[in-house]
């Protein structure tokens, strides 16, 4: 069994901070405390799910934990393909370097492991079957 910690974005932690701190700041200036108290609590659960989002891979399962709330296990003999993407839909992922699971025939979910590669190379060395696509170099 291993453990994986989400590879958290410095682009998405920006555009959070940015909004969260402005609009912190505007409730403070204007004295609208509980509306400041609100914004610190969606802070605080920002904050939560970004340290707390990881993928544990063992024997036969991948299992996908984002803070106390998400919690979604896949038998690794059902997926199908890992494709590397950055589609921002929303998904456990705290970065927008992404890995597409695509598993069952029609499902799929979107991680972003910290070791991309490592993470890929356990689940196919688990399930030989699984279709494996990475971004084309862009040095080219």
């Amino acid at each position: 069994m291993k453990k994986y910690k989400s590879k958290i974005g410095l682009g998405i932690l920006i555009y959070i901070a940015i909004i969260l701190g402005s609009t912190s700041y505007f409730m403070f200036a204007d004295g609208i405390w509980f509306g400041l108290i609100i914004i610190i609590a969606v802070a605080a659960f920002t904050l939560h799910l970004f340290l707390n989002t990881y993928y544990i891979v063992d024997e036969h399962h991948l299992i996908i934990r984002s803070g106390f709330m998400y919690c979604k296990t896949i038998n690794i003999h059902t997926i199908r393909k890992i494709v590397e993407t950055t589609n921002p839909l929303s998904s456990p992922a705290a970065s927008l370097d992404r890995i597409a699971i695509h598993y069952n025939t029609y499902d799929m979910l979107m991680v972003s492991p910290k070791d991309k590669l490592d993470f890929m190379k356990h689940m196919t060395e688990i399930n030989a079957g699984i279709e494996v696509v990475l971004k084309k170099d862009k040095k080219k």
